[in-house]
């Protein structure tokens, strides 16, 4: 029989005779709580908010989409309040943490969920949130889940959480400088939200000619069937690799439902293709690919753009190739119109199933787009291009932000560098 080791708290020394290795429990006021098991019913404004696991996004932020309210006249005691944390205790997110905020609203919290309330007299609730992020927090978490099938960890487990407790004076110190980095990707979060909020409307303006620049102003749009601009190559390519062919790359339905740009610093699978398959299923410069097939009508006509690809890959399974015609439509513009709703929708609209939807080419060739001339095509997706390239230098300036946090959070909460 193997024994079990015993794991006693994280593998960091003391940094100074003021700094402690304390378990929660003894930082808690009455001891974790267990969230209530009521089913969620649509949101109601009069209702307080559930408060369930998939709320809580990886950072430990609360979401505000798919708000779902709770009904029952016994909530009274599960309301959070101000200071409290709760804990994901099952599953792939275990170890998750929220912090109740006033502004948050009414909350209460779901069974999955665990609460306690620490003594801010010994434990500062927002250094107990900071802790929960550091990689001492996440290496205890991982070893204690790690038990016979589901992943978990229980309320008595996490009262024995080792928890590196300085003076309140470095701990409101240590929180003080962390916000700072967490005002910051905050504010970076609201300007990309703000930028694909006005990008999407831009798109609705500029994409069905609501909306023109000046400079083609006058200038006719016309309706055609995408088979007067277009060639529709559908793909049957699978995954099967087979020794008497040729190796090669595969652009998979997942990496055009993920991107919406396929170029050469995609990991593309491995496979393998005749002679035949190689030159028909070949991805060039400005074709335009979708999802043909899905489990749903929504997940239909998702479209990339293929740019930049200096690499040979082909066009798999459960996607067709929509290749523009020279002179009558730009690849950049066309797969723009084709993620626009009101040109979407009719995808929707022909995909024919019951458990699994799909196109047929010939519906795909008679679907109807509206377009200008060459140069406002030119003109209109340079600019939305421009916008994109704003959001993802915003993005990587976020991620950057969150990595300085991180390593600050490992310097600070280990005591390797004192704050006074």
């Amino acid at each position: 029989m193997i024994k079990e080791k015993k794991y006693i708290g994280p593998r960091v020394k003391k940094r100074a005779n003021d700094w402690e290795i304390t378990p929660l429990q003894e930082c808690i006021k009455g001891t974790g709580q267990y969230g209530i098991n009521k089913p969620a019913i649509d949101f109601n404004p009069n209702l307080p908010r559930y408060l369930r696991i998939t709320d809580i996004d990886d950072n430990g932020f609360l979401k505000f989409d798919n708000l779902k309210s709770v009904e029952t006249d016994k909530y009274g005691n599960y309301l959070l309040k101000e200071g409290d944390i709760v804990f994901a205790r099952t599953g792939n997110t275990v170890g998750k943490s929220y912090l109740y905020k006033k502004g948050d609203g009414l909350l209460v919290f779901a069974g999955y969920l665990i609460r306690f309330r620490p003594k801010p007299e010994i434990l500062r609730p927002k250094y107990l949130k900071y802790y929960t992020e550091s990689n001492i927090y996440w290496n205890w978490v991982n070893v204690i889940s790690q038990r016979s099938g589901q992943p978990g960890v229980n309320s008595s487990e996490y009262k024995k959480l080792p928890i590196l407790l300085p003076p309140l004076i470095e701990q409101d110190k240590i929180v003080q400088i962390l916000s700072t980095w967490d005002q910051a990707i905050t504010t970076l979060e609201k300007l990309i939200n703000a930028k694909k909020q006005c990008k999407k409307a831009l798109m609705q303006q500029l994409l069905t000619g609501k909306k023109r620049f000046p400079e083609f102003e006058g200038e006719p749009w016309r309706e055609v069937k995408l088979y007067e601009i277009a060639n529709v190559i559908s793909s049957n390519l699978d995954k099967k690799i087979k020794k008497d062919q040729e190796k090669v790359e595969l652009c998979n339905y997942m990496d055009v439902y993920d991107n919406s740009v396929i170029d050469s610093s995609i990991s593309f699978m491995k496979s393998t293709a005749s002679k035949f398959e190689i030159k028909k299923y070949v991805l060039k410069n400005d074709d335009v690919i979708i999802t043909k097939d899905s489990e749903t009508p929504d997940d239909i006509a998702s479209a990339a753009f293929i740019d930049n690809l200096k690499k040979r890959v082909l066009c798999g399974y459960h996607l067709a190739i929509i290749r523009p015609k020279k002179g009558k439509v730009i690849g950049n513009f066309l797969a723009k119109q084709m993620m626009e709703f009101s040109y979407r929708k009719q995808f929707f609209r022909i995909a024919n199933g019951a458990t699994r939807f799909g196109l047929r080419i010939a519906d795909i060739e008679k679907s109807k787009f509206f377009i200008p001339s060459l140069n406002e095509q030119k003109y209109i997706s340079s600019f939305l291009n421009n916008i994109n390239r704003e959001i993802i230098l915003l993005n990587k300036l976020q991620s950057i932000f969150a990595l300085q946090k991180k390593g600050l959070m490992q310097q600070l909460l280990t005591g390797k560098i004192r704050v006074t």
